[in-house]
């Protein structure tokens, strides 16, 4: 899994080294280091535009086979770090943004993360997130996104927890047909 370091979906990565991988992973992640493309801070709005140009970046990137755990941010951090309030940015997130995504994860067949990690990230961050989250991913399935499981655990006990998704996955409408298997995946533009 590897670091999106701007807005074009620049990685650390050439094309010899991606194809001794299996899979290539990305996202935007490492917000506050220097050698990423750091996201202005003070304004909801363009902190919003700026992770979700990122984000297209990547899925567009011809290395990346899976977005790595999109909308991943803390919130409850945000007026410390970011320097705006969650509402903000909760007002700032829309469904365009889903829609946009989707629309090009499926041109570019790169598949978005659903895992453990991101979904019990996204489950404490209040209900008006965990709510967006959810139709969010919804908003992806109905784009024609396909998923993969991606634990992102920082703890063994996350690893591989699909019985704790699984309860949001039935609610949500999606079937094993959404899920890619590693198995099947195969090459990126197949």
């Amino acid at each position: 899994e590897l670091c999106v370091l701007d807005s074009s979906g620049r990685l650390n990565l050439s094309e010899a080294e991606a194809a001794q991988l299996d899979f290539v992973l990305a996202g935007p992640h490492h917000f506050k280091q220097h050698w990423v493309d750091q996201p202005p801070q003070g304004d909801a709005v363009d902190f919003v535009q700026h992770q979700h140009q990122m984000l297209l970046g990547a899925v567009k990137n011809p290395l990346v086979h899976g977005l790595a755990h999109p909308w991943v941010i803390n919130i409850q951090h945000a007026p410390r770090r970011w320097g705006f309030m969650p509402a903000s940015f909760l007002a700032a997130w829309t469904e365009d943004h889903f829609i946009e995504l989707g629309e090009a994860a499926r041109a570019h067949h790169t598949a978005i993360e659903i895992g453990m990690g991101i979904h019990l990230m996204a489950e404490y961050q209040g209900d008006l997130f965990w709510k967006k989250y959810c139709r969010g991913l919804q908003i992806l399935k109905a784009c024609g996104v396909k998923f993969y499981f991606g634990s992102d655990a920082h703890h063994l006990h996350v690893i591989a927890r699909i019985d704790w998704l699984a309860p949001t996955l039935e609610t949500l409408g999606f079937t094993p047909a959404d899920i890619i298997s590693p198995l099947t995946w195969g090459a990126k533009n197949d």
